[in-house]
């Protein structure tokens, strides 16, 4: 296969990677912290917390990448 095809193709996946609903990704983030502060506000903080809020910082993380790659193709 010719090189050239092989950047494009790697660029396009690239692309579709980074493409992602922000809305969904907001409402999800916006759910998790919200049931997260439920639980914490009834029992405390336990391993499950810990981990819900590891996967908010996940999301956040996902969200603000996907910004920047908003950002550096314009």
């Amino acid at each position: 296969m010719n090189r050239r095809y092989l950047i494009n193709n790697s660029r396009l996946l690239k692309n579709l990677n980074t493409e992602i609903n922000k809305d969904h990704l907001l409402s999800t983030i916006a759910q998790l912290g919200h049931k997260v502060h439920k639980i914490e506000s009834i029992s405390g903080r336990s391993l499950h917390t810990i981990k819900m809020r590891s996967e908010i910082a996940n999301l956040e993380d996902h969200l603000n990448y996907s910004k920047n790659q908003v950002i550096l193709r314009a």
